[in-house]
């Protein structure tokens, strides 16, 4: 697999989030009449960040769940594409 580095990828991933962010904006001033662009950029900004922390909980969670499962003794999810376990599990169990 490929991997693609060019910088314009993220120059025009950056242009569409402002696009985006800005049409954001304008529809919500129909939402919220009278508030400063500052503050509702503000009240964005902490929506933003907001979310990013809670998936970042989430994720932190979710893999450390996963891993006490597989220490625990849980076979990885992604064997089950596998017809049998691999070499050298069941005696890894047994232990």
């Amino acid at each position: 697999m490929k991997r693609n580095d060019k910088p314009s990828n993220g120059i025009k991933m950056a242009v569409c989030m402002l696009i985006l962010s800005g049409l954001a904006g304008w529809v919500g001033r129909d939402f919220w009449p009278g508030i400063q662009p500052a503050q509702a950029w503000a009240y964005s900004a902490a929506l933003v960040l907001g979310g990013l922390l809670a998936v970042s909980l989430a994720a932190l969670a979710s893999l450390t769940l996963w891993q006490w499962v597989l220490r625990k003794g849980g076979t990885d999810t992604q064997w089950l594409w596998f017809a049998r376990d691999p070499a050298g599990l069941q005696a890894q169990r047994k232990r």
